[in-house]
C-alpha cells in the first residue's frame, strides 16, 4: 500500500473484535483486516462533523485473513469507469474542548459492484504526542451481500481481487470491537473547521476481548507512526 505524506495528516487505524468466536479461532489472529491511504479529512465546526472520504489518491485493500488470504485491492482513482467502490467515514463530534472531544459515527466501505462493510463507531478524542488520539468502540460491525456477495475490488473500472463474503465459521454478525486513531496536532478540533486533512485507515477484526486487542494494537500504532514520521511518541 503506497503511502502519500502531506501537511495535513490524520492516522485512523481500527481494531474490530468478534463478539462470538469459536474456540478453535487463534486468539491474536484476525479475520478480516483493511487499510486505505490518502481519504480526504474535513471537519466543520459549526455542525462538529468530521467526514473521511475517498479521492482519486485513495489506495488501499480489503483482506480476507483466514481461512486463506484473499485480498481485495482498490487501487487509486478505484471509483472511476463506472465502479461502486467508495469509502466513507462520517463522524459527530460532541464536548469539543483542547483535552478531548466525544464522537459516534459510521465507516462504509463499497466495492466494485455494491457489496458494503459497514460499522458503527463510538469513543473519545484526546492529545497525544504531537497527534490527536480516538480510542472506543467499533460495534454492528456487518458484510453486506448488496452485490454479488463477492467483495471485490476495483482498478481502473475492472474488478481487482476477491473473497468470499461468507463468515459464519468465525462468529455471528454483527461483530464488534475497538477503535483507535492518531492526527495531527494543527487539525484539532476546538481549534475551527479545516478540509483536505490527508486520512490514513487501517483496520483489523481479531476474535479477542476488545480491551486486550485495544492495548496491543494501540502500542504496536505508536510504534508505526515513529517510524513512518520520524518523531518520538510515547506510550
Amino acid at each position: 500500500m503506497r503511502v502519500f505524506i502531506r501537511p495535513n495528516l490524520i492516522v485512523m487505524t481500527l481494531i474490530g473484535a468478534l463478539g462470538v468466536a469459536p474456540l478453535w479461532v487463534a486468539a491474536e489472529e484476525p479475520i478480516l483486516t483493511f487499510g486505505f491511504t490518502d481519504l480526504d479529512g474535513t471537519f466543520v465546526a459549526g455542525t462538529n462533523q468530521f467526514t473521511a472520504v475517498a479521492t482519486s489518491f485513495t489506495d488501499g485493500d480489503v483482506t480476507r485473513v483466514q481461512p486463506t488470504p484473499q485480498t481485495a485491492n482498490f487501487i487509486h482513482d478505484f471509483r472511476a469507469g463506472g465502479s461502486m467502490a467508495n469509502v466513507v467515514l462520517n463522524m459527530s463530534l460532541s464536548n469539543v474542548r483542547s483535552t478531548d472531544a466525544s464522537a459516534t459515527g459510521t465507516i462504509t466501505i463499497t466495492d466494485f459492484d455494491g457489496d458494503t462493510l459497514t460499522a458503527q463507531l463510538d469513543g473519545v478524542w484526546t492529545p497525544l504526542d504531537g497527534f490527536a488520539s480516538f480510542s472506543g468502540l467499533l460495534s454492528s460491525v456487518f458484510l453486506n451481500p448488496t452485490g454479488d456477495g463477492v467483495f471485490e475490488g476495483s482498478n481502473n473500472g475492472t474488478p481487482d481481487g476477491s473473497f468470499s463474503m461468507d463468515f459464519t465459521g468465525f462468529g455471528i454478525e454483527p461483530f464488534s470491537g475497538a477503535k483507535l486513531a492518531l492526527s495531527l496536532p494543527d487539525h484539532w478540533f476546538s481549534d475551527g473547521s479545516f478540509s483536505n486533512a490527508n486520512t490514513l485507515i487501517e483496520a483489523s477484526i481479531i476474535p479477542a476481548p476488545g480491551a486486550v486487542v485495544l492495548g496491543a494494537v494501540g502500542l504496536g500504532l505508536l510504534g508505526w507512526v515513529r517510524k513512518r514520521f520520524g518523531r518520538p511518541v510515547s506510550a
